[in-house]
């Protein structure tokens, strides 16, 4: 990750919180404050979930893609960033093939969305309601109205995490106020349902 996070780890949770009780406790740090959630995507693989070899002592797959993961759409340059401030590029994607290799423009065509599961918390309060509470995660898909990617390969999305023509977030969770986890974000195929992009580090080989 890089940059500021912007949507705090689980970890930040870790204080007990005593609901309804006067000595209830903040499950987080009032002085905690990260405004942007800034990370590199890299291609999503399948996973290897049974092992067909052992390589130095560990359980190993053949690299592949076609499974959950999306096949011949690579691209080059891929980021994602969520900012807590509801401006019109709360959330911002950009994938681009048109620098790939061999095979350039890959995305060309594709529908694609981001998603996102956020867990989103609010810190005691006097409006309803009042006590600390973390709701169910909520599974984004953002972009529903978009075009495909154009014909040079790149894709980027702008918008914000409440309203139609952005995540879809519930109003009443798009508060800026509240603690917004980013547990999970990809990019997918909006016509197979399969991951193309997750957030990731990769580093050039050599010559390449």
């Amino acid at each position: 990750m890089k940059g500021k996070f912007v949507l705090s780890a689980a970890a930040a949770l870790a204080s007990t919180v005593l609901v309804g009780s006067a000595m209830a406790q903040e499950p987080f740090d009032s002085k905690l404050q990260a405004s942007i959630f800034n990370t590199k995507l890299v291609q999503a693989m399948d996973e290897c979930a049974t092992a067909t070899t052992l390589i130095n002592g560990l359980a190993a797959c053949p690299a592949t893609n076609g499974g959950d993961t999306a096949v011949n759409e690579q691209f080059s340059v891929g980021k994602l960033l969520v900012k807590s401030k509801g401006v019109p590029t709360q959330v911002l994607a950009i994938l681009k093939s048109s620098g790939n290799g061999d095979t350039k423009k890959q995305l060309a065509g594709k529908n694609l969305r981001v998603r996102l599961t956020l867990r989103i918390t609010k810190r005691t309060t006097t409006t309803s309601p009042t006590d600390a509470v973390t709701w169910s995660d909520v599974v984004l898909t953002c972009g529903g109205t978009l075009p495909a990617v154009p014909s040079n390969g790149n894709f980027i999305f702008k918008g914000t995490l409440a309203g139609v023509a952005g995540c879809n977030l519930p109003s009443s969770l798009a508060n800026e106020a509240y603690q917004k986890e980013v547990v999970a974000a990809s990019i997918i195929d909006a016509d197979t349902g399969l991951t193309i992009a997750v957030p990731g580090v990769r580093k050039k080989p050599p010559g390449a």
